[in-house]
């Protein structure tokens, strides 16, 4: 193209100059070009530049010029010599090219998805910032990765299968779901979609790759359907409305409790299963809740398809859109029959006795409350009964618990036959009963029912094919002569039943305010009796056991006593009874045991010799599991030797024992622990079964020696006893000694040990040394 062509002019300018070509530089590049054409000039060197030019129709164009000086014969410059080119079209494609790459890089780097381009090994070539995030590699780490390299295993075949087919040509493109490994170890679910860029021949250049991010939609995929697998699986019925009630959906649960198949109820108003039990206030509030907080929960009664009316648990939510508009709700309901028969059965066992069926005290209680406000508003009188069977505790700790409450259940249904229609019966504890006798006129009235009452007793009862009688001591308070209070009634029926006891059992007696007295007494001793231990007002004293031919002492009982600051010297006979009715004989027992076997160590360690100390045990602390294992700790931690220990245990408990108990017994004597029984001769010992009984001694019980040698018939039990304990190779020892008339007697007959005032009273620590020390 010439140069007039170029610069718009339609033929060429005869006066074409630098000066002239400069004019139509545009201003911007002028100076550029100005300044190589000039250093050119000085270097006489050719030269060559790209500017924009002004066209003489306005126009701007590109162009590329390049020349030189022509020189005359002295070397200097003659004329300038150029070619000038039209470059706007390349110029054009330049720039072009430069914002598509501008726009690439833009696209690349700030896309909202992972790009990269991939070799055809694999390997990542590019990679932009959204898919380092994603892999959680940094990006010049991710670079030395393949995609094989960071792919989960599971998902790799398929991907590699893939991209042969792409190479292959047998696809342009694929999409496939799959799992990368970030950086961490954790797994993502991403979404790869790859296309192959080919050259102009069709050879595989790369790969690009777009990876979306999808885990927090597989997240929720994954929730989606373990929403409907609930939906489908769980015991609660769920049902799903639109804002009128109509029914939408229905799960398995619901057909199973309602009886309602999916397809009956579908398109239903949920007021099908209305049972009519509550009425429209409770609907009303119901949905004012739901209305105002978006949810309600409650208990509700519906009918099934069957029309049972049935009780449910039932929480409704409101389903909201985005926006927050309540587009229906959904209701999950159980069916708690089963919960509500529970509930009445635990409500029937707190209030009743579950051995004998009976009212216990709380219900009894509430019973006598309620029969006392009838009397007062027909003015007639009340008998409160306070029952409570003789020697029952002989029988639980004889025979054991089981028979004990066989023998209070059937106890308990005889009574229950014979107390009149509309009387009350309970079992208030253990062996201790109530009634409440309503209607009466005058007290005398209650005689002849408490008779009748007493009379239940009289056949005796078959548990176990144990034969057993038993009778029953009672006391009665009368409403309103003793109180308005239906506490102190049965506080004072309680106090008369103690009163029938002292005055010998089966019998009854009526309340007298002197038997408040006496049962406060009672209830001192026994609120009193821990807090004496606590106090050390409990002592031991020590009773010497001799031999009757020689006199030497051969052993010691050891008795407790209580000093109490107020009362004085309170005897055994008075608060042992109580606690061992109380349990605290357990306690009590204990620290008898450990403080005896502390002092007894002592005298060892001192010298002093005084044979075997024997210890009382009451019969619960032998029924527990680990009377065994507290005597070996004893043992253990005091230091005294299990050959100086005797353990004496009453006739009435050791005659019939447990398996468990003889058991323990015969590992104590195994220990090395002298066995003996305790006022032997007050019970009913069997002659076979005191043979099989691991014990070494019998004691003659202080009643049968009290009396010789006046009473034969005692003379006589205490000579069968001595021949008895010879005869099984037990020895004798004889309480109670206070003659030598006495001791003569004993000693004719066999018996080689006694104890009783005769040698010496029980003594305390400081005596029973003087004593010993005098002896020797």
């Amino acid at each position: 193209m010439q140069h007039d062509q170029i610069f718009g002019y339609e033929s060429l300018l005869p006066n074409w100059t630098y000066e002239v070509f400069l004019e139509h530089v545009v201003p911007e590049d002028r100076e550029g070009v100005n300044s190589k054409f000039h250093k050119a000039t000085e270097t006489k060197t050719d030269w060559d530049f790209e500017c924009r030019i002004r066209r003489n129709d306005g126009k701007t164009r590109w162009i590329a010029a390049i020349g030189g000086h022509e020189l005359d014969v002295d070397g200097h410059a003659k004329r300038l010599v150029g070619i000038v080119q039209d470059i706007t079209e390349r110029k054009q494609a330049e720039q072009n090219l430069v914002e598509s790459e501008r726009l690439y890089s833009a696209t690349f780097e700030q896309a909202a998805v992972g790009i990269a381009r991939v070799s055809t090994e694999g390997q990542w070539l590019d990679v932009n910032q959204k898919l380092c995030e994603i892999v959680g590699y940094p990006h010049e780490e991710l670079l030395t990765k393949t995609f094989q390299s960071i792919t989960y295993k599971d998902d790799l075949d398929s991907d590699v299968m893939l991209v042969k087919e792409t190479l292959a040509g047998a696809r342009d493109t694929y999409t496939m779901d799959k799992r990368f490994i970030r950086m961490s170890g954790e797994l993502i679910w991403i979404r790869l979609t790859v296309s192959l860029v080919r050259a102009d021949d069709g050879a595989p250049l790369y790969f690009v790759s777009v990876i979306e991010d999808i885990n927090e939609r597989k997240k929720a995929e994954e929730k989606l359907r373990e929403a409907a697998a609930v939906f489908r699986s769980t015991s609660e019925g769920v049902m799903i409305t639109d804002t009128k009630g109509a029914i939408l959906d229905v799960n398995d649960a619901f057909t199973k409790i309602t009886g309602y198949s999916r397809e009956e109820v579908i398109g239903q108003n949920s007021r099908i299963l209305n049972s009519g039990q509550q009425d429209n206030q409770f609907y009303i509030n119901m949905w004012n809740q739901l209305k105002k907080q978006g949810h309600w929960h409650g208990e509700i009664w519906n009918r099934s398809k069957d029309d049972a009316i049935y009780p449910e648990i039932l929480t409704i939510n409101s389903l909201k859109s985005e926006e927050g508009e309540v587009t229906g709700y959904v209701g999950v309901f159980s069916d708690i029959s089963s919960l509500k028969a529970t509930e009445d059965r635990l409500s029937y066992l707190a209030h009743h006795d579950p051995l004998t069926d009976l009212p216990n005290r709380l219900l009894f209680r509430a019973q006598l409350i309620h029969s006392l406000a009838v009397a007062k508003r027909q003015e007639c009188k009340i008998g409160v009964v306070f029952l409570d069977l003789d020697h029952f505790k002989n029988i639980n700790d004889t025979l054991g618990h089981s028979v004990g409450d066989q023998l209070l259940f059937e106890a308990a249904q005889r009574m229950k036959a014979h107390v009149r229609e509309g009387d009350t019966i309970g079992h208030i504890s253990g062996d201790e009963f109530c009634l409440i006798i309503e209607g009466i006129k005058n007290t005398k009235d209650t005689a002849p029912l408490i008779e009748k009452l007493s009379r239940v007793f009289d056949e005796s009862f078959i548990v176990n094919d144990n034969i057993l009688h038993i009778s029953a001591s009672i006391g009665v308070a009368i409403y309103p002569d003793n109180s308005k209070d239906p506490d102190e009634l049965l506080s004072f029926a309680d106090a008369a039943m103690y009163e029938a006891k002292e005055d010998g059992r089966n019998t009854y007696r009526f309340y007298s305010k002197l038997m408040t007295e006496q049962a406060l007494d009672y209830h001192l001793i026994q609120n009193g009796l821990k807090d004496a231990l606590e106090k050390s007002q409990f002592f031991l004293v020590y009773q010497p056991q001799v031999d009757l031919n020689t006199n030497v002492l051969i052993g010691l009982e050891v008795l407790i006593r209580w000093q109490h600051p107020e009362q004085g010297m309170i005897p055994p006979s008075k608060f042992i009874p109580i606690a061992e009715q109380s349990g605290f004989i357990r306690e009590l027992g204990a620290w008898i045991l450990q403080t005896a076997c502390i002092q007894g160590k002592v005298w060892l360690d001192e010298g002093r010799e005084f044979g075997r100390m024997y210890v009382n045990i009451a019969g619960p602390q032998l029924h527990d599991e680990g009377f065994f294992e507290q005597v070996l700790v004893c043992l253990s931690d005091t230091g005294f030797p299990a050959n100086k220990l005797g353990l004496e245990v009453t006739e009435g408990f050791v005659m019939g024992a447990s398996k468990h108990v003889l058991d323990t017994l015969l590992k104590l004597r195994n220990l090395g622990i002298r066995l003996a029984i305790d006022d032997f001769g007050t019970g009913y010992s069997s002659l076979s079964y005191l043979k099989s009984l691991p014990i070494d001694k019998l004691k003659i019980d202080q009643s049968f020696v009290r009396d010789i040698p006046v009473d034969s018939d005692d003379m006589a039990i205490s000579e069968a006893v001595i021949v008895m304990g010879h005869a099984l190779k037990m020895e004798v020892i004889a309480e109670g000694v206070e003659q030598e008339a006495q001791a003569e007697f004993l000693r004719s007959k066999g018996c080689k040990e006694a104890q009783g005032f005769l040698y010496c009273r029980p003594l305390t620590v400081e005596e029973l040394e003087r004593w010993m020390k005098s002896a020797s």
